[in-house]
């Protein structure tokens, strides 16, 4: 149940970041190709078709190729989500709201953010050692 569970997990996370990554694509190609950008022609819908299937077919290629894909994505995934869940909310809640904050939640942001980054440097050694070993 739970390779199901992180296979729809994996199938619904991956539109965002693509929706993203398009919007930025899209925003740099308009400035060159202005045509592309008149949503009521048949050169965006191919335009649109197009630039989706290149990302995902490049996504798609990425993960084939590259040997031990999984163990750079655990590299990465120990650095980046370590840091956007956990230490950069704690501690911009911090900067942000220190004068309101009582010393107890003050002292829960700073425990969490500590403990998240010792938890970090701990995956991405782990990470690091597989990766380096290439084991699979």
């Amino acid at each position: 149940i739970i390779n199901v569970l992180l296979l729809i997990n994996l199938l619904l996370s991956y539109a965002l970041p693509m929706f993203v990554v398009s919007a930025i694509m899209d925003k740099f190609i308009r400035q060159y190709f202005p045509l592309c950008g008149n949503e009521s022609g048949t050169l965006h819908l191919f335009y649109f078709v197009a630039t989706r299937v290149f990302l995902v077919g490049l996504t798609l290629l990425v993960g084939v190729l590259v040997p031990n894909f999984h163990l750079l994505m655990s590299f990465i995934g120990s650095i980046t989500c370590v840091l956007l869940v956990f230490v950069f909310p704690c501690t911009f809640h911090l900067v942000l709201h220190r004068e309101h904050l009582s010393v107890l939640r003050q002292s829960v942001n700073v425990i969490l953010a500590l403990v998240a980054t010792v938890t970090g440097i701990a995956g991405v050694y782990a990470s690091y050692i597989e990766l380096a070993s290439g084991n699979d």
